[in-house]
């Protein structure tokens, strides 16, 4: 179950104080709105924890199709004209159906929200533009908090996860043993639960 975005914030906020970032860096409400197309003062009402105005669905969509189009439009140096016959080709539509798209005056069906979204290689296909406020900025901060929390996984805990070994001292003490690493360790540990362990969850046949 993905945890909401107040469990979110407060990791967030931890990994934050515990690394001496910079949270107005971590947390650029401005890049946000921009990876989500919310607007800023929303991004920033809920990063403070804060609950905001909830929009009927249509409205919801209109408004981060705008959003995006507008920041599309920026980033790319692209014209309106440019946008609406690529879109029109890439999605098979009539030219006054991509503007009205385009120009987020009619909320487009399912099917065409998400072909829209893959053209684009948005995060959650429709749902980029149909999530409310909270689950569209909570689905870019755990992209965030991931970085942070599995930034790379620990070989050997990997290990021993997997053959379910639980409880053991795999620290390094420098012996000769020509092992320098936590990678080299695990490829001898890997070696030696193979023999006497079956994978975690499967039976000896």
């Amino acid at each position: 179950m993905d945890i909401p975005l107040s469990a979110t914030l407060r990791r967030l906020e931890m990994q934050i104080q515990e690394r001496g970032l910079d949270r107005a860096v971590v947390l650029n409400a401005k890049e946000l709105a921009g990876k989500t197309s919310l607007p800023v003062r929303t991004v920033r009402t809920l990063l403070q924890g804060k609950a905001v105005r909830a929009e009927s669905f249509n409205d919801r969509v209109l408004a981060r199709i705008k959003s995006f189009v507008a920041f599309h439009l920026a980033q790319t140096r692209k014209s309106e004209t440019e946008l609406i016959g690529e879109v029109m080709t890439a999605l098979g539509l009539s030219r006054p159906w991509a503007r009205s798209v385009i120009r987020g005056e009619k909320v487009p069906n399912a099917s065409t929200l998400h072909e829209l979204a893959v053209h684009f290689q948005l995060d959650g296909h429709e749902t980029y533009f149909t999530s409310d406020a909270e689950a569209a900025l909570n689905r870019e901060l755990r992209k965030i908090l991931l970085r942070f929390e599995s930034p790379e996984r620990d070989p050997i805990e990997a290990l021993m996860e997997q053959y379910g070994v639980k409880a053991t001292d795999m620290r390094m003490h420098g012996h000769a043993t020509g092992i320098t690493s936590k990678e080299q360790l695990a490829a001898l540990l890997e070696g030696v639960f193979k023999s006497v362990l079956p994978p975690k969850g499967g039976q000896d046949r």
